[in-house]
């Protein structure tokens, strides 16, 4: 699993992107920061249930899939 510093720096600029299309970085309470925080634990949580004791192996492609394409980026 990607530490936070490592799925920052890999889906920041997207992630701004995102943001700045739907508008949502122009609200006036927007924290960039607790949203980054929010969407990297969606991602630990979605790697984690794929870990957990009840693992089934066919998932296990799409697990390193998903790896994959943070890493590539």
């Amino acid at each position: 699993m990607l530490s936070f510093e490592e799925w920052l720096t890999v889906c920041q600029d997207d992630i701004d992107i995102e943001l700045a299309e739907n508008g949502a970085d122009r609200e006036l309470d927007f924290d960039p920061e607790s949203e980054y925080e929010r969407r990297y634990d969606k991602y630990a949580m979605w790697y984690d249930d794929y870990l957990d004791d009840r693992l089934d192996e066919s998932k296990i492609p799409l697990l390193l899939l998903y790896e994959k394409m943070f890493l590539s980026k």
